[in-house]
């Protein structure tokens, strides 16, 4: 506490306050500082998710399912030059990667297989003839999950009943005599 010491102390003692630490002002952000905030997190966030993803590899295991051999391409489509070739149940690693219908894979060798030739449950070599067990009529697909296979513009259907021989058998697909058909649907006791 300070007193005036001025001769004329008509105007009495003037009490000065001085706050010892200066306090700091609380400033309001407008709109555009918290946007600029928001979005500067939201850019710290994403190269963190995007540092950890690339930081640990995550494949997936599959097999092949076909009639003969699978064809392995330099890029993503079918008039990609060949680099290799794989046998039907032969085991394969998948990163993820998929463009158009064709999977990225990483082992064997480096390369893109049809994803329509890929099943995520080991194969069996079956060369017996099983019978179509359905209610329904059972579509006949060029590969699995692909399109219905045509005989001169008519689709080709399986009815209860048919017979047909199986060479390779997943959980989800079988590679048949006429096609590929959903597993669920046959069951062994032909011929």
């Amino acid at each position: 506490m300070h007193y005036n010491t001025d001769d004329d102390n008509s105007k009495g003692p003037i009490f000065m306050y001085r706050p010892y630490p200066q306090e700091k002002r609380k400033t309001k952000l407008n709109k555009f500082q918290i946007a600029l905030r928001v979005i500067l997190a939201a850019v710290i966030i994403a190269a963190v998710i995007i540092f950890a993803c690339r930081a640990e590899d995550v494949y997936a295991r599959g097999w092949i399912i076909c009639e003969d051999y699978v064809q392995i391409r330099q890029w993503a489509s079918r008039s990609a030059t060949s680099i290799g070739q794989l046998d039907p149940g032969e085991e394969i690693e998948i990163d993820g990667k998929t463009e158009s219908g064709w999977a990225h894979i990483v082992s064997p060798c480096d390369g893109w297989v049809h994803a329509g030739y890929i099943t995520f449950s080991e194969p069996e070599k079956v060369g017996d003839w099983m019978s179509v067990n359905a209610k329904r009529r059972v579509a006949c697909r060029r590969w699995a999950q692909g399109p219905q296979i045509e005989d001169n513009g008519r689709k080709r259907w399986l009815v209860n009943g048919s017979e047909v021989q199986v060479f390779w058998m997943s959980k989800e697909w079988a590679v048949t005599s006429r096609g590929y058909i959903e597993s669920e649907w046959l069951e062994v006791g032909a011929q």
